[in-house]
């Protein structure tokens, strides 16, 4: 899955996995331009909630997500 965040303050490449995991990259796009790795594991809940909890390793950043599509 790529595409832009929500802010549209990076964009991202990123294959989960069936076994509940995920990893690529994540690019800031304004300046100054960095890339970092992102792993981490992802859920879908009963009532479809989508979570993830990301870990930007190379900005050394963890974060949580949750959102319904």
């Amino acid at each position: 899955m790529s595409g832009l965040s929500q802010t549209g303050e990076s964009k991202y490449e990123l294959t989960y996995n069936t076994d509940g995991t995920f990893g690529g990259k994540v690019e800031q796009v304004a300046s100054p331009h960095s890339t970092s790795r992102s792993q981490g594991t992802w859920t879908v809940d009963a009532d479809g909630k989508f979570c993830i909890n990301e870990t930007l390793v190379d900005w050394n950043m963890k974060l949580t997500n949750c959102s319904y599509f």
